[in-house]
């Protein structure tokens, strides 16, 4: 029951995470289709917002690359507040490392323009 709970807790459809992070139409015109054309923009986006290509592929490994991408989008809805976006991405990959990441409420902070620091499984 408890690995379940973890698992609902992390499980993010890509209408979702495209529903709360819509920033990434100012920069990309494309429709975003499905998983691979999100991390597609992500990597491309990654860079513009002050995310280095070592930081991402850091990032991949740790909470996988669906995660990472949708980090990139949260990250670029609060680019505003966010004074060190790679160090901002680092510290999500230290979350992950001590049990604390939470992507569905990452996702959801960008709602009132909270995006919080908080392995997720995509549906």
């Amino acid at each position: 029951q408890g690995r379940r709970n973890q698992n609902e807790k992390h499980m993010i459809t890509l209408s979702e995470a495209l529903d709360h992070s819509r920033s990434v139409q100012d920069f990309f015109t494309e429709k975003i289709r499905n998983w691979q054309d999100l991390e597609s923009v992500s990597q491309r986006l990654a860079p513009m917002i002050g995310v280095d290509p070592d930081t991402l592929n850091k990032a991949r490994k740790a909470i996988g690359a669906r995660a990472t991408s949708i980090s990139v989008l949260c990250i670029l809805e609060r680019f505003h507040s966010i004074e060190n976006p790679a160090g901002y991405l680092m510290s999500l990959v230290q979350q992950a490392q001590n049990g604390s990441f939470n992507l569905k409420r990452l996702l959801k902070g960008n709602i009132g323009g909270n995006c919080q620091l908080t392995t997720f499984y995509a549906v």
